[in-house]
């Protein structure tokens, strides 16, 4: 009889596990859909990313690139933007200039830095202070430390650098050094060092004709976003049993957001660590003994929203002589400053950021 009531108790606690989770599973996807790789296609009108001496990854010289961001059908954003000789994203060209008494900046990071998934460009605007000065837009979409050295590195002797800029946002600090792999009409980010052949990565973007219709680039988007999962699959199923299981689990909701709020606590509790970033910078000072460096802390669309940094670094970045500007606190942030279902700014949050950091640099 005892055995009958634990069973059936049991049952019970199991079946209202299912209920829970069922309920919390169809809550989640209502209220709080995840907008995450896994339904984004990223879409390029050239390969865009290029590998040039000593691995600094920059975009190809003298182009017009169309990016398009579509989720689930839905494009959140289409902006056009023009690279320069060298392979940045500016309209003006980057020639060595050395004048006595002015600055010449240097802002190197991300696409928080290239500045384009709002539609213009913030760094070249920084021109328009009229400041004694010049600025380079040294941003590329998806680098962290490594690429910032390595971009810093092959630019040394090419321009004239008196101020060093890092504009970098949480995710930076632990982002591994990659370089681009075109093939056929995909981009993938490669993270092994030698032949391309030993590299098999998920592609991260497709690319597509310059004038596309939105029609088109729904369709394409359909198409590569399909490709993509079964490429996934395929990975997955050489791979060994946990990898499946993660892959199955990656549709629920409640499992991507426990692992989102996981991996934040893991940050949290290491208190920062962000030793390779730091080794980075020291090679940075190396290169650049006599300039003076800045790091800018954006904060990005998940900080904005609790209001706080999810690593604590001031002390870190300090005590290796660079100025450290928690640009979250000190600059005015609203959760309508970024796209709805992407972590990008949009152009409100761009001028934002474009304010802050001109304010702190040069008011």
């Amino acid at each position: 009889m005892r055995l009958k009531i634990i069973v059936q108790n049991g049952v019970l606690v199991t079946v209202s596990i299912v209920i829970a989770v069922v309920f919390g599973e169809i809550c989640l996807r209502w209220f709080i859909p995840i907008y995450d790789y896994s339904d984004r296609c990223l879409l390029f009108s050239s390969p865009a990313f290029k590998l040039y001496s000593g691995g600094s990854v920059r975009y190809f010289p003298k182009v017009q690139i169309r990016e398009v961001a579509v989720y689930a059908d839905k494009i959140e954003y289409d902006v056009n933007y023009r690279t320069n000789n060298i392979g940045f994203i500016d309209s003006m060209d980057y020639i060595y200039e050395s004048v006595p008494d002015k600055r010449y900046y240097a802002f190197v990071g991300d696409s928080f830095t290239a500045g384009v998934n709002g539609g213009t460009p913030w760094v070249p605007g920084l021109r328009a202070n009229k400041i004694n000065a010049e600025v380079y837009n040294f941003g590329v979409a998806g680098t962290g430390f490594e690429h910032f050295y390595r971009v810093l590195h092959d630019m040394k002797g090419r321009v004239a650098v008196t101020n060093i800029v890092l504009v970098v946002i949480t995710d930076d600090f632990y982002r591994a050094y990659w370089h681009p792999i075109i093939m056929n009409d995909t981009i993938s980010f490669c993270n092994e060092s030698g032949d391309h052949k030993l590299c098999q990565p998920i592609p991260i973007a497709s690319t597509i004709p310059y004038a596309a219709s939105v029609a088109d680039i729904r369709e394409i988007s359909r198409k590569k976003y399909k490709e993509i999962r079964a490429r996934i699959r395929e990975l997955n199923s050489s791979n060994n049993f946990r990898s499946k299981l993660e892959s199955f689990l990656e549709e629920s909701s409640i499992y991507f957001y426990s692992k989102v709020a996981y991996d934040r606590y893991k940050r949290q509790s290491a208190s920062g660590d962000i030793t390779d970033a730091v080794a980075w910078i020291r090679k940075i000072k190396d290169d650049y003994p006599s300039v003076s460096i800045q790091l800018i802390h954006l904060p990005q669309k998940y900080e904005v929203n609790t209001k706080k940094y999810y690593i604590n670094i001031a002390e870190q970045v300090a005590v290796q002589g660079v100025s450290y500007f928690p640009a979250l606190e000190k600059c005015n942030w609203s959760m309508d400053m970024f796209y709805t279902r992407d972590g990008h700014p949009n152009q409100r949050g761009y001028d934002n950021i474009s304010e802050c950091v001109a304010g702190y640099l040069f008011e």
